[in-house]
């Protein structure tokens, strides 16, 4: 989901590196979603990647009118 969503951000108003933050963050979900096998810290990792790019999302999305 948010591969897809970054892709259809690629365009937009969004900036030229929330788009790419939003393909490495499917790419940290991917990987997120084997906690029991990456251990704690990298899973802390996926999901502070997750959070920062909410937040930026949000950031640009609070922004607009």
């Amino acid at each position: 989901m948010t591969l897809v969503l970054s892709l259809a951000m690629r365009r937009g108003i969004y900036g030229r590196w929330i788009p790419y933050l939003g393909m490495a963050t499917s790419a940290a979900d991917l990987v997120g979603a084997y906690p029991y096998v990456i251990g704690p810290v990298p899973t802390l990792l996926c999901h502070a990647l997750f959070t920062a790019w909410f937040v930026a999302v949000g950031a640009v999305l609070y922004k607009m009118r």
